[in-house]
This record gives C-alpha cells, structure tokens and sequence, in this order.
C-alpha cells in the first residue's frame, strides 16, 4: 500500500526518490530515538529539496525491520571506530555500578551510531536509485497507457464520422 503511495506521490522522480534517501537514512541513525526523526526529516527535505512525505514513507517502511539491523550495525561501528567488540559484554573497566554501566551504553550507543550511519548511506543510495527506476518505469508505462487510450478514442472518433 505504502509503495502505491509512493509512486503516485506528486513531484520529479528524483525529488521523491530524494525524499526517500533522506527518510531511510535519518530513520537509520536516529532509530532508538523516536522523536529526534521528526526533526531532522523536514529540514533536511528543505534543504536537499526532497520529497516530505517519501521521507515518512521511507521512515516508516524502515522502522518496521530496523531491529534486524542492531547488532550488525553496532559490530561495523566498533570495526569503524577500532574499538573492542560487543562480543565481550562488558567494559574492561576497574569502574564499578553506574559509572561502569555508563561507560558501557555510551560505548555501544557510539559503535551503534556510526555503524548506523554507514549503514544507512549505502541503504539511502541503494534506496534513491531503486525508487527512481521504480517511478520512472510507472510514469513510462503510465504515459504509454495513456496514448495507446487517446489513439484508440481518436480512432473511434474518426470511424464514427
């Protein structure tokens, strides 16, 4: 339902698949903050002249299968960042209690962060170019829907006369 919604989305193809790049990426990097989403799409669509409402499409659409993504993207920001990998489970700290949970969290949230970002480039590139092709093939065929009726209306047209 979603995808229907997105081809027949008004705007250029590059605007809404645009659009769309933007949403996946923003939802990849912001995905355990629920709100800050929201923020960042419209500027970004303002700036980048995207498509706002592709953006939700793409935000939602990723939101359902990003928990696939959480391990995977915390282990690619540990090899990114050079860091120890989660794997381990626990910090190798002489910390104690609070202070050593911290540490964990911000250390995992910061190799998750990066990984997402890695991630979501590739995915909001892979995403742009799928959509445009996408929407330009509907608008083609679309188009060619459209004259093939005008011609034979034309020829009925003719024929009656």
């Amino acid at each position: 339902m979603q995808y229907l919604k997105l081809l027949r989305s008004q705007g250029a193809p590059q605007q809404i698949a645009r659009g769309f790049a933007i949403g996946t990426w923003v939802e990849f990097i912001v995905f355990p903050t629920l709100g800050v989403a929201f923020v960042l799409l419209w500027p970004l669509n303002w700036l980048l002249r995207g498509n706002l409402a592709a953006s939700f499409v793409a935000f939602v659409l990723w939101k359902m299968v990003m928990w696939i993504f959480i391990w995977p993207n915390t282990q690619l920001g540990h090899w990114l960042l050079g860091s120890q990998q989660i794997v381990e489970k626990a910090p190798k700290t002489n910390m104690k209690g609070w202070d050593a949970q911290l540490a964990f969290v911000k250390e995992q949230g910061m190799a998750f962060f990066v990984g997402s970002a890695a991630t979501g480039l590739v995915a909001a590139v892979l995403g742009y170019f799928l959509v445009l092709v996408a929407l330009k093939t509907y608008h083609n065929r679309r188009e060619r829907r459209r004259h093939m009726l005008l011609e034979k209306r034309h020829e009925q047209l003719v024929h009656e006369k």
